[in-house]
């Protein structure tokens, strides 16, 4: 049996600040259906469902939220032909975030919002996905959001980081060519 930690590192279970799951909420409109396909403990499900979405759970492993559907979103076939409009809305492992959103995007999302560290911009092994994704916003999160690994409990997370995260927008209407808009997202306006 593998341990908390353990698993929490090797499936990059990171939870995502409320606030930051709150306030990009205020700022984008999602389709009532909304999909959380790496949920963990439920942070932006709960959010999206509070602002009166149809919000369904689902992740990898059981993190202790009800209502989790159990399955591997990158290996799954798991929407009908008929599904209605859905938009995601996630927080998935870096590690596989360009997977996540090309999966989200093929599968017929709307719209994808997807937090990441600001530097899942970088790197020349994610050249293709970046030249090639409907990104049409980013939210930088200019009051630093800490993610926190879920194994790591409340009262030993320290609440600065040296890292600097963001909202990645996605949407299917996207028109090649355009750069995307650049926003900053603040804990309070």
């Amino acid at each position: 049996m593998e341990d908390l930690e353990n698993l929490c590192r090797r499936l990059e279970h990171f939870e995502t600040p409320l606030w930051a799951a709150q306030r990009i909420l205020e700022k984008e409109r999602l389709t009532i259906r909304v999909l959380d396909p790496c949920c963990g403990s439920g942070i932006l499900t709960l959010a999206a469902r509070e602002k009166g979405y149809k919000c369904a759970a689902m992740d990898i492993h059981h993190w202790g939220f009800d209502g989790t559907y159990i399955c591997d979103f990158l290996s799954e076939s798991f929407l009908p032909d008929h599904m209605p409009e859905f938009s995601v809305f996630m927080n998935p492992p870096f590690s596989k975030a360009c997977e996540f959103v090309e999966k989200s995007l093929q599968a017929g999302a709307e719209k994808v919002l997807c937090f990441q560290r600001f530097a899942w911009l970088e790197s020349a092994r994610r050249r293709e996905f970046w030249d090639n994704a409907p990104l049409t916003k980013i939210y930088l999160c200019g009051d630093r959001a800490p993610s926190w690994r879920h194994d790591i409990p409340i009262e030993k997370r320290n609440s600065t980081t040296p890292t600097a995260h963001a909202w990645f927008i996605f949407e299917k209407s996207f028109t090649k060519g355009s750069l995307p808009e650049l926003h900053r997202l603040y804990k309070k306006d």
